[in-house]
């Protein structure tokens, strides 16, 4: 049991009157707007506004999702004839069995491309747009690529029931840390016409003064300007990724491994300017750098969980012989 606080139509509490009464009442109220029995008088009250175009847009959109669906179907027919945008991702996990890794890329991608025009808000301009800009190498390239990523391949082992939610979590929080680090570039930047210029000037100068930043800091703030404008884009994802499975420190690391290259390799005086401050934005601009500084930091992350490792593996051999 319980109290009403339903008022009737003269601004009584129903739980503060008779029982029969507010039984009248709520059975008022229900024949008032029982659509079945008034419905006549409900629809002359209610003016309901409709588009002459609706249709003809729901349908040009299912024409469209039709031929996307087809053009998914040239992927995996049996992805496509399983595809059911009210399922949660783990279902993907249970459409074909014993997938591979390969078949695990391959159907995450494509359930991430399909989502995008059976999102119950897009509309045919999304729709459209994603047909006109699909782009089947591309989408070929991304899942083979995601089939050999050591990330995936993890999240795939440690959760064999439940994957699919796994990743699209960490993808999410992914898309969360690159915004956080664009919005921290984007203020570096302060909406000025020449980028390059605005990072020089920000590498070049204390914060917020006119005083000229010490060599260490410059150094220190040229690794931190790279590092964001790697993590931004689409070279840098799987760095996003790492980060949002280990926090901020991973990030922190990169940059400090990146101002460390610089200033080991004499990295800035290797471009041919007068001024350094030239010097350090034909750096920033550089686009082989940014794949070289990645395979570097790579290669000392993977070096480091070796001897971790190795370290672990000593002091267990250690442990057993004691014993």
């Amino acid at each position: 049991t319980g109290v009403s606080y339903s008022k009737d139509g003269q601004g009584r509490v129903l739980g503060n009157v008779p029982f029969q009464d507010a039984k009248n009442e709520v059975n008022n109220l229900a024949n008032t707007h029982n659509f079945v029995q008034n419905g006549e008088r409900i629809k002359s009250e209610i003016p309901i506004k409709r588009n002459s175009l609706d249709y003809d847009l729901l349908k040009n959109r299912s024409m469209i999702q039709f031929n996307y669906r087809k053009e998914i179907k040239k992927f995996s027919k049996t992805f496509v004839k399983k595809y059911d945008n009210t399922r949660k991702p783990d279902y993907y996990l249970t459409i074909k069995r014993n997938m591979s890794i390969k078949d695990k890329a391959k159907y995450i991608t494509l359930k991430k491309y399909m989502d995008k025009v059976y999102h119950p808000a897009a509309g045919i301009q999304i729709v459209g747009n994603a047909l006109n800009d699909f782009n089947a190498e591309a989408v070929k390239t991304e899942y083979e690529t995601l089939a050999k990523n050591p990330l995936f391949i993890d999240c795939m082992n440690k959760n064999p029931n439940d994957g699919f939610s796994k990743w699209e979590g960490i993808e999410k929080k992914t898309n969360q840390v690159i915004r956080g680090y664009k919005a921290e570039l984007d203020k570096i930047i302060d909406g000025r016409g020449d980028q390059y210029a605005a990072k020089v000037n920000y590498i070049w100068h204390k914060d917020n003064s006119p005083e000229y930043s010490t060599e260490a800091e410059k150094n220190q703030k040229i690794g931190r300007v790279i590092a964001l404008q790697i993590i931004t884009s689409p070279q840098g994802r799987n760095l996003g990724r790492a980060i949002a499975l280990e926090g901020a420190k991973e990030f922190d690391a990169f940059a400090e491994n990146i101002s460390k290259y610089i200033k080991d390799h004499n990295t800035i005086n290797k471009y041919s300017a007068d001024r350094t401050t030239d010097k350090i934005k034909s750096c920033l601009m550089d686009p082989q750098l940014s794949g070289v500084l990645l395979k570097d930091y790579t290669a000392k992350k993977q070096a480091a969980n070796r001897n971790r490792q190795n370290v672990v593996h000593r002091e267990a051999n250690n442990q057993r012989q004691i014993h």
